[in-house]
């Protein structure tokens, strides 16, 4: 026998317990949680929809703060992170939480539910029209990383500890995302010079392939950058076809940005659930936070990390540099041929 509330007023159950969530997110506010890798702060903010966006209702996030828990010399720069499509910013919890450890004042927003239901890449026509969808949501994200940063700069400064708030610097400001939300880092660093850093968890880069890369360091962290076979790219089967096409495309902007100053690390194998810190293999989370760390702390810290093979002892790991110069990335903000486009694409596991 169960007990429990009749049929009829399940509904008002599940509407009284989001309430109350709702109501207990926004009581956290100021409040030091210091459970394992739980934030530390946590708010609402509501933004109206920018002139290069999609015409809508005002668009609320969640915000979730981490804060360093000893204590940290010089400037705290920030660090954004954006989650993966129908996720949430704790999905990542730990390694957000390693990274405030590390001297950040560490974000994660939680998007508002997408205008749409989902990648489709089923065909060609799907793969196209899941593009110019994706491309409009990821300007939605990008415009909430940057409402994120604006609010930790003004409310949100006030709500730090004093120290934490006399050492933030909203002006040297770093981006993480995972999946989609690698996307989103990538729109908002190429509209807001704030963001110095960028850091791509096995995401494919939505948007323009034409568009001209960003001036911030890049890091892409993933199984593989090898391209698609030909075989693939002209694959009868639609669904597999489509998504060649997709990996082509994607490795046009990947390859560009990083040739104008980046990092790749490759961990063969490793599966796309593996980077959101859910994945089953600890050494992957290992990799993953020694890398983001080394990255950051080189980017925005100034400090002496090491970024290169030596970062990780991980057997797995396939290292790649490409040195950052202004001639670089004039150079490569170009668009290339669409058959050099198809000679560099890569696969990643979605």
């Amino acid at each position: 026998m169960s007990i429990g509330w009749p049929r009829r007023y399940r509904w008002r159950r599940s509407l009284l317990l989001a309430t109350l969530a709702l109501l207990l997110e926004g009581t956290l506010i100021g409040r030091v949680t210091r459970a394992g890798a739980e934030p530390d702060l946590a708010a609402h903010v509501v933004r109206a929809r920018l002139p290069n966006e999609q015409p809508g209702p005002a668009r609320r996030l969640g915000i979730h703060v981490w804060l360093p828990s000893g204590p940290v010399t010089g400037p705290l720069p920030p660090l954004v992170y954006a989650h993966g499509w129908g996720g949430r910013a704790r999905e990542n919890a730990d390694l957000l939480r390693t990274l405030a450890d590390q001297g950040f004042v560490v974000i994660g927003i939680d998007f508002p539910a997408p205008g749409f239901a989902g990648l489709d890449f089923r065909s060609e026509l799907a793969g196209q029209r899941t593009r110019l969808l994706a491309e409009g949501e990821v300007r939605l994200q990008a415009g909430d990383i940057q409402a994120a940063l604006d609010w930790l700069a003004d409310t949100g400064r006030a709500l730090l500890p004093g120290d934490r708030a006399d050492r933030l610097d909203p002006h040297l400001a770093g981006v993480l995302g995972y999946s989609f939300g690698a996307a989103a880092a990538a729109e908002a660093a190429s509209a807001d010079r704030r963001i110095r850093a960028v850091l791509n968890l096995d995401g494919w880069l939505f948007g323009n392939p034409a568009a001209p890369v960003f001036s911030a360091p890049y890091m892409v962290i993933t199984d593989s950058l090898d391209p698609p076979s030909a075989e693939a790219l002209a694959a009868d089967d639609p669904g597999r076809r489509a998504h060649a096409i997709q990996d082509a495309q994607d490795s046009d902007r990947q390859l560009r940005q990083l040739r104008s100053g980046g990092f790749a690390i490759e961990i063969p194998h490793a599966t796309h659930g593996s980077f959101s810190g859910a994945g089953g293999d600890p050494e992957i989370r290992s990799v993953v936070s020694a890398y983001a760390a080394a990255f950051f702390a080189r980017s925005l810290r100034g400090s002496g990390a090491e970024v290169s093979e030596a970062t990780h002892p991980s057997p797995r790991i396939r290292f790649r540099a490409w040195p950052h110069s202004a001639e670089d990335a004039t150079l490569f903000a170009r668009p290339l041929a669409t058959s050099a486009i198809m000679a560099s694409s890569r696969r990643i596991s979605r």
